[in-house]
C-alpha cells in the first residue's frame, strides 16, 4: 500500500484506498493504525438499463472532461480543485469506453456526469446539476442518455456509485429502479 501511495503522491494525487466488503479481515483496522483516515462511505446501486435508456439530442458526449463539464461538476459539494485535476489525469488510464456528458439548457451547461461501459455494465459517476437547474428531471435525462449510449455497446445493466449521505441522489436512483447492492468506505492517507 505504501508503494502505491508513493506513486499517487508522485503523480500529485491524494492516496485513496477503497475498502469494499470483500476486504480481508483486519484490513480496515490496519489502515487506521497506519495513519489512514476514514473519509466517507459510498453505496453501489444497480438495476436494468433498458427501462432507463433514452436518446437525448441535447446531451453532448465528450472524449474527456472539458472546462464546461468541470464547471458543472464543481457545483457539487464534494468537488475541489484537486479532484478536478484527478478527473483530468484519469482519462489516460481508462481501458474501457468512457464518456463525459453535458446537458445544456438554453445554451447553458446545466448538468453533467461521466459514464463507462464495461461489457454488460454501464457505470454512471459524478452526476451534478447546477443549483438553478435542479428539480427539472435533468438527472434522469443524463442517466437515460448514458444508458442509451452503453446499450448500443452491449450493456444491459447500470450501476452507480453514490455517497451514502447523498439522500437526494439515492432517492433519484431508487425511483429509476436502481437498488442498493453494497457499500464501501474510502480511506485517505495522512
Amino acid at each position: 500500500m505504501e508503494r502505491i501511495a508513493a506513486l499517487y503522491r508522485r503523480l500529485g494525487l491524494t492516496p485513496r484506498f477503497r475498502s469494499p466488503p470483500l476486504d480481508p479481515a483486519g484490513l480496515s483496522a490496519h489502515l487506521r493504525s497506519t495513519g489512514w483516515r476514514e473519509a466517507y462511505e459510498s453505496l453501489v446501486t444497480c438495476g436494468p438499463i433498458l427501462p432507463l435508456a433514452r436518446a437525448d439530442a441535447a446531451v453532448e458526449f465528450l472524449a474527456a472532461p472539458d472546462a464546461a463539464w468541470l464547471e458543472v461538476i464543481g457545483t457539487a459539494d464534494y468537488q475541489s480543485a484537486a479532484r478536478h485535476a484527478e478527473k483530468q489525469q484519469v482519462v489516460a488510464l481508462f481501458t474501457i469506453p468512457a464518456s463525459w456528458l453535458i446537458l445544456r439548457v438554453e445554451g447553458v451547461a446545466a448538468a453533467a456526469m461521466a459514464a463507462t461501459c464495461d461489457g454488460e455494465c454501464c457505470g454512471i459517476f459524478d452526476l451534478a446539476v447546477r443549483p438553478e437547474f435542479r428539480r427539472r428531471g435533468l438527472e434522469q435525462r443524463l442517466i437515460g442518455a448514458a444508458g442509451n449510449w452503453a446499450a448500443a455497446k452491449g450493456a444491459w445493466q447500470c450501476f452507480a456509485q453514490v455517497a451514502a449521505s447523498n439522500t437526494a441522489s439515492r432517492q433519484l436512483q431508487a425511483g429509476m429502479g436502481l437498488m442498493d447492492l453494497y457499500c464501501y468506505r474510502y480511506f485517505l492517507a495522512a
